[in-house]
């Protein structure tokens, strides 16, 4: 997508809370879009919906191993 950055790996951690796109290293298969929230310590839940990802917050048992990307632009 060109309004989305390149693929970071788990280890780089997003400098802005929010939702990304994320791919979960365990289910990389997948191909429909996820996204989860950056609270700016941890991941949420993975969720489909990119409305539904700002809503969420970090839970307890969250995978933390994602890779991610963002926009390139303020989404609105």
């Amino acid at each position: 997508m060109r309004n989305m950055t390149g693929w970071f790996p788990p280890h780089i951690k997003p400098a802005y809370i929010g939702a990304y796109e994320v791919k979960d290293l365990y289910k990389l298969s997948r191909t429909s879009p996820m996204y989860a929230r950056w609270d700016g310590i941890e991941w949420s839940n993975s969720s489909y919906l990119t409305h539904h990802a700002e809503l969420l917050y970090t839970s307890y048992g969250a995978n933390q191993d994602k890779l991610w990307r963002g926009f390139t632009k303020e989404q609105t």
